[in-house]
């Protein structure tokens, strides 16, 4: 996972020294990722944190979505609902935070779960091109365990990713779609 992102991860050290904010803000998503330095979630937590503080809604997102979780901090449902309500609260709400909102309501976290509302927030933001979005849209679609399952569906939302991001992340998924597929077809 280092390679390239050595350099990436140099870059937005440099920029946030500098007060980036952005330059901060994908600082902390290489700490949480593991892109160019060691995986280190409770730093990632701080960085983020740190961001969020500064009114960078996408980093008030993911603070929240980490705070419901416990990932490098214990969970904190308070703090958690307090950042992810002034994530949502701008007028035009990004489409990672409208992603991140959608896993919300998807499992609970902070929000009643529906799964209606959590489709539209992953809909939103799969027509952003949010790779996240668009793998987690189309595993749900191929798993059939909160959805009716649709294949075509799913391959659909992949080719999409694959046609606009092509990260190998949306290649995986195609992956392991097709092996969905496959499995459904021996055993029927």
């Amino acid at each position: 996972r280092m390679g390239r992102f050595d350099n990436a991860y140099a870059s937005f050290s440099k920029g946030a020294r500098f007060g980036s904010v952005t330059a901060q803000y994908y600082l902390a998503y290489c700490q949480a990722e593991g892109y160019g330095v060691t995986k280190d979630d409770k730093m990632a937590f701080t960085l983020y944190r740190r961001v969020a503080e500064r009114g960078l809604p996408i980093a008030q997102a993911r603070l929240a979505y980490i705070l419901y979780k416990g990932i490098g901090t214990s969970k904190d449902m308070a703090k958690a609902n307090y950042w992810m309500d002034k994530a949502t609260n701008y007028k035009n709400v990004d489409s990672y935070t409208t992603y991140v909102l959608g896993l919300c309501y998807e499992e609970g976290l902070g929000r009643e779960k529906d799964m209606t509302k959590a489709m539209e927030c992953f809909q939103k933001s799969c027509m952003k091109n949010v790779d996240e979005a668009l793998i987690h849209t189309a595993m749900l679609f191929a798993e059939g365990q909160q959805l009716k399952q649709d294949f075509p569906q799913a391959l659909s939302i992949i080719n999409n990713a694959i046609e606009n991001i092509g990260s190998g992340f949306d290649y995986a998924c195609k992956g392991k779609i097709l092996t969905l597929m496959g499995n459904k077809k021996e055993a029927a």
